[in-house]
This record gives structure tokens, C-alpha cells and sequence, in this order.
């Protein structure tokens, strides 16, 4: 069996832990994703998650609307975090606007996905370096910004070497005094094992911190056998 998307979930605070429901059917084993954002703390900021889960990368910017802060982790599933309510990931300071999103997959291999990120500024399309990506591995193209306009929408994804087809699993946004702040994420399948070149998200208007990552997730090997230890003549 190849890899299959599961489920989300979301979550918005305002200068306080970012505490993010359990994803409704998550299972043992599966890969988690958690992506985290903020606005409004003026410094660089990153989370302290729950035990086991570990950061695959962090950043922060700012432009002359809006900074934005955003740190993503990864952890396996355990029976402990099936029987959980929610995941509390902890600011190093006052916290701004922040919003928390996870999912989850299934049929992974157990390690740590291929991972790269990129911000850019005062644009309208979150570009990304791609990566190289297992054979039959799952892409995850993840875009979030922080702003002090309206609600935009994010859409139109895309990657420069064989392009998949694309499934967009959120579009979630939320406005905490001046600031917005938005998730949106999409998965495709790649039989190849090439490079994807840079990658794109655009949205309706243009973002003063645009953060986007790109995720490859490898598939469990195929469960052969078992083998019989002897045969009748």
C-alpha cells in the first residue's frame, strides 16, 4: 500500500500556547505534521512541543506590515498521542497572533521526511527549492503568511519537474487584530525519485511574510511473506 492522507486539524491563540485538537482517526504509527505561525512579537520566535516531537525547521522576517515567525515539527504516532485530547506547543515570549495546524499520514516509512522552506516578502506566490524525493514518495506543499489585510485565499500549486496532481486539504485563516494569518496546505503523489525544482502557492493578493515548505514522505517498504518452512511432496 502506498501513502495516504488522514486528517487535520487547526487552531488559533492570541499570546498564549498554541494548543492544537488531536486530529480526528489518528492511529499509531502514523506521521504527524504540526506547522505553527505568528504575528506581532516583533522578535524571532519558535515553540516548545509536546514530548517527542521534533522541529524540522524555523524562520522568521518581517516587511513593513507585519513580521512573521513559523517553526514546523514532525513526531510518529504512539499509543500515548492516539489517546491524547490535544498538543500544546509553548511560545519563548509573549506569543502575538499565532495559529497551529496538524495532520497526519498513513503507510510511512519510519523516519523523518525530506524537508525545505523559504520565505519571501510583499509577494503574491510562496516559491520553494525543491528536494529530491524518494520513488513513490508523497508531497506536501504547505504556504502560510502573516498580514495586516484582509483574508486572502491561497491556491494554484505547482512544481517544475512532473507536476502532480494536486488535493488541497485546508484553507483556514484568521484575523487577530491587525494581523491575518493563514494555513493552507495540498498533497500529490510522485512515482519518480527526481528532483521537483522549486515550487509554488499563489494567493489572492500579496502577503507581507510569506512562508511555504515542502515535504517528501517515503513509503513502508511492502510486507512479503510469511514463508512456509516446509513443503509437502
Amino acid at each position: 500500500m502506498g501513502i495516504t492522507y488522514g486528517n487535520y486539524s487547526n487552531v488559533t491563540a492570541n499570546n498564549a500556547a498554541v494548543v492544537i485538537p488531536k486530529p480526528t482517526g489518528l492511529a499509531s504509527g502514523n506521521l504527524m505534521i504540526a506547522h505553527l505561525s505568528s504575528a506581532g512579537t516583533g522578535t524571532p520566535q519558535t515553540w516548545t512541543p509536546p514530548s517527542g516531537w521534533t522541529s524540522l525547521g524555523s524562520s522568521y522576517n518581517s516587511s513593513t506590515g507585519a513580521d512573521g515567525a513559523f517553526q514546523t515539527f514532525w513526531k510518529t504516532a504512539t499509543s500515548l498521542d492516539v489517546s491524547a485530547t490535544d498538543f500544546s506547543f509553548s511560545p519563548n515570549q509573549g506569543g502575538g497572533n499565532e495559529m497551529g495546524t496538524i495532520f497526519y499520514l498513513t503507510g510511512q516509512k519510519n523516519q523523518a521526511p525530506t524537508f525545505n522552506s523559504n520565505i519571501n516578502l510583499n509577494s503574491t506566490a510562496a516559491t520553494t527549492t525543491g528536494i529530491t524525493p524518494a520513488a513513490d514518495s508523497m508531497i506536501i506543499l504547505f504556504g502560510s503568511y502573516t498580514d495586516n489585510d484582509a483574508t486572502q485565499t491561497q491556491s494554484g500549486y505547482s512544481m517544475v519537474t512532473s507536476n502532480p496532481i494536486w488535493t488541497e486539504r485546508a484553507e483556514v485563516t484568521n484575523a487577530f487584530g491587525i494581523y491575518t494569518l493563514g494555513h493552507a496546505f495540498a498533497t500529490g503523489q510522485r512515482a519518480e525519485s527526481t528532483s521537483t525544482g522549486n515550487t509554488n502557492i499563489t494567493a489572492s493578493a500579496a502577503n507581507d511574510v510569506y512562508h511555504s515548505f515542502i515535504l517528501g514522505v517515503e513509503p513502508a517498504a511492502p510486507v512479503i511473506g510469511p514463508f512456509p518452512t516446509h513443503f509437502n511432496n
